[in-house]
């Protein structure tokens, strides 16, 4: 990137693997659990299971416990991830006010999943639009149904109001942009906060991206897409948050970094055959994106193919042979952990490596992917992982 070097200096993950980065790295194996949050035992058995996160707890982070009640499960899972990446930074995400540098100085970029669905909130509606052959009326819909919707619903439902809760919590007055390029939106979301403190428009930025699309919305999207069914993806939900720092400040005031965000690529091939995973396009970023490292330098490639087995193979292949042409490199499918995620899919699985690396003392520059139904792929590049401490 162009301007100013910068550098991770804090990370925040929770997902089925564990709630931050050191229990993530230490969870050996991670297998879907039952879903909660919904009755899916009607639902065929690849739909009964999820990656989800077992226990689920923002007030930690939270001005307003009464707010939680306007809160969906992005907006939560957000917030948790945040503020762990500013904990990790050697801030005190309840104490923003002794930061080493002014709430208008910090950036907030944050990839955002499709509307998220509340069952106990527009059930109710649903089920009084309901005609006699099952399906939803839409007059009905907008004339009995919409009594039944409770008021505060659309502060729940906006994709963007996870934004303005860790927005609001860790009182964060700088910078603020919600991307939503379902799919490949955290990797983009971190790109943008990156070229912002490179360009100097900020000195810090907290980026990343949350998503949880188990619900009944979200299971139904999948399988329209292609993305789950039987054979596919199990669905999954995350967050995954960096604090993005100039090197000069984050050294001028003693902090270590993990990693430096070397180069962001994305291509896109917008398709009419919507959820038909292209290994072709994913295999490009890629090799884009490994043009700018060293030949021959120890680097893992991170996939993007949500451990749905078919989209697995198609990518190891095409990956495989984009290192095979450079001269070496590793393929590292960590979907099978996390599952597919929305917004946050790719950036979950490349936190996921980076924090296993931290844990290791590995040293190889790592590039996640992230590819979206629509047609969109991404590719974020850290090298000199670990060079700035652990």
């Amino acid at each position: 990137m162009d301007g100013r070097e910068v550098v991770i200096t804090g990370l925040g993950v929770i997902s089925a693997a564990g709630v931050g980065w050191a229990e993530v790295a230490a969870a050996q194996a991670v297998a879907p659990r039952a879903v909660e949050g919904f009755d899916a035992s009607g639902f065929p058995a690849w739909a009964q299971v999820a990656y989800q996160v077992p226990s689920l707890r923002p007030q930690p982070y939270m001005k307003r416990r009464k707010d939680l009640k306007v809160m969906s499960r992005d907006a939560q899972l957000a917030l948790v991830a945040a503020g762990l990446a500013v904990e990790d930074a050697g801030l005190d995400p309840r104490e923003p006010g002794a930061w080493p540098f002014a709430a208008e100085d910090v950036a907030l970029y944050m990839g955002v999943g499709l509307e998220p669905g509340d069952v106990t909130e527009l059930g109710p509606a649903a089920a009084a639009a309901r005609g006699a052959d099952g399906r939803i009326d839409l007059e009905a819909l907008g004339s009995v149904g919409i009594d039944r919707i409770p008021p505060l619903s659309a502060l729940v439902t906006l994709p963007n109001m996870a934004l303005a809760h860790v927005s609001i919590n860790l009182e964060l007055m700088g910078r603020g942009e919600a991307l939503s390029p379902w799919g490949t939106a955290g990797l983009d979301a971190v790109a943008a906060a990156a070229e912002s403190v490179a360009r100097g428009q900020c000195d810090v930025a907290l980026a990343g991206a949350a998503d949880g699309d188990v619900d009944l919305s979200g299971v139904s999207r999948a399988l329209r897409l292609g993305i789950t069914g039987e054979g596919g993806a199990v669905l999954g939900e995350g967050g995954a948050f960096f604090v993005l720092e100039a090197r000069q400040h984050a050294e001028a005031r003693g902090q270590r970094w993990l990693a430096r965000l070397a180069r962001h690529v994305a291509h896109a091939a917008p398709t009419r055959q919507l959820g038909v995973f292209d290994a072709g396009l994913v295999g490009s970023v890629a090799e884009a994106a490994l043009a700018g490292l060293a030949p021959g330098s120890p680097v893992a490639v991170v996939g993007a193919s949500s451990g749905h087995p078919g989209w697995a193979a198609q990518e190891r292949a095409a990956l495989e042979d984009v290192l095979e042409r450079r001269g070496g490199g590793a393929v590292e499918q960590r979907g099978g952990r996390v599952g597919w995620a929305g917004a946050a899919s790719g950036l979950l699985e490349l936190a996921d490596a980076l924090a296993s690396r931290r844990a290791s003392g590995g040293r190889e520059s790592l590039v996640g992917l992230a590819w979206a139904p629509t047609g969109q792929a991404s590719a974020l590049v850290l090298d000199r992982v670990g060079e700035g401490g652990r």
